[in-house]
């Protein structure tokens, strides 16, 4: 059960219980005794998904080498078409799928020792939008078509030195990808390249402070521009804290974040006596953090900037807040925060931000 939107906040305005996601995900572990996954994935709701996954985390001897295959089937009654004023327009259409795609991917990782990973993926996708979007917006595709197919090759480097993956207080976390997206090897009109660049620093300052800090940036080449592959900032976790309302389309970007936090309640543990019976559930850990941040970026857009004042400018936004890390690492986010355009207001979010 989750929100479809971009963040609790932008779903809270309208509180539309048709933005609404639901289903389950089955996994069997170990499905052949050699520690692979199958999984499979039914979704309803808002953004329909159907598909499988299945991964072995290796293949060799030396323990180093695993496979992935995954197929996934997506249908939407409704789709963002433009961005007007750095904000989401809307088609909704109750009696047909006005987006449908497909996605076929199959994958090899390479992991020398437990910190570092190498991955490469090649994906088929082909995603297909009704006539009536295309009228909305056609630069949606190139030439204005309704369907799009292609295939993209990825590469993906991590190096992992955090002491904690969904709250880290020390360490390092960097990662690097690379993406062709368009080969030439079907009668393909999409034909771009992307490189991402991504670094965390974490550092306990004394046994209850501790500094965050992070540096993002995307570069981008192009055949020809179009909306589908325009995004930038907003869509997820990469966004200025202060414009959650908001999104920034563009080519390039670079992003920085960074943090203060203090240690309130250091980690405890409530121990629920009347539930002893169900081990997993009757201790919940929790500690709470008082942070003060700032973010800052620039998107670069240089086609679709006309009535987006946020493109190609720089983005700022600071605020105070307060985090608290609980049951199986969750963590929730209670942030006040300000941007530069003096906009102000109570944010929540469910990951650590940085």
């Amino acid at each position: 059960f989750e929100v479809q939107d971009r963040n609790f906040n932008q779903w809270w305005i309208k509180k539309d219980l048709f933005r609404i996601n639901y289903g389950a995900a089955l996994d069997f572990n170990n499905f052949t005794g050699n520690k692979d996954v199958l999984s499979f994935i039914v979704r309803l709701g808002y953004s329909e998904r159907f598909g499988f996954k299945y991964a072995i985390p290796y293949i060799n001897k030396r323990q180093t080498i695993g496979v992935g295959i995954s197929l996934l089937f997506n249908r939407n009654n409704e789709i963002n078409y433009k961005t007007e004023q750095n904000k989401l327009l809307f088609y909704r259409d109750y009696n047909h799928y006005v987006r449908q795609d497909a996605e076929l991917k199959v994958g090899f990782t390479y992991r020398k020792n437990l910190y570092q990973k190498h991955s490469v993926e090649a994906l088929y996708n082909k995603v297909s939008i009704t006539d009536s979007v295309k009228h909305l917006s056609p630069n949606y595709f190139n030439d204005k078509q309704s369907t799009i197919h292609y295939i993209s090759l990825q590469y993906k480097y991590i190096l992992d030195l955090r002491d904690n993956k969904p709250y880290p207080l020390n360490g390092f976390y960097g990662q690097m990808d690379v993406i062709k997206n368009g080969i030439g090897l079907t009668n393909e009109v999409v034909d771009n390249n992307v490189c991402v660049l991504n670094g965390k620093y974490y550092l306990p300052l004394s046994k209850r402070w501790y500094v965050a800090l992070s540096a993002k940036t995307r570069f981008t080449s192009f055949n020809s521009v179009t909306y589908y592959f325009n995004k930038a900032l907003g869509y997820s976790e990469d966004f200025v804290r202060g414009y959650e309302y908001y999104v920034v389309d563009g080519q390039n970007y670079y992003l920085g974040k960074m943090a203060l936090k203090y240690n309130l309640i250091k980690p405890r543990v409530i121990d629920l006596q009347k539930l002893n019976h169900l081990k997993k559930f009757n201790q919940i850990p929790y500690s709470v953090y008082i942070t003060g941040f700032s973010d800052g970026a620039r998107v670069s857009d240089d086609f679709f900037e006309k009535n987006n004042s946020l493109n190609n400018n720089f983005l700022f936004g600071y605020g105070v807040g307060v985090d608290v890390v609980t049951y199986y690492d969750n963590v929730i986010r209670f942030e006040y925060s300000f941007n530069r355009k003096m906009e102000h207001g109570f944010f929540l979010h469910f990951t650590s931000g940085l």
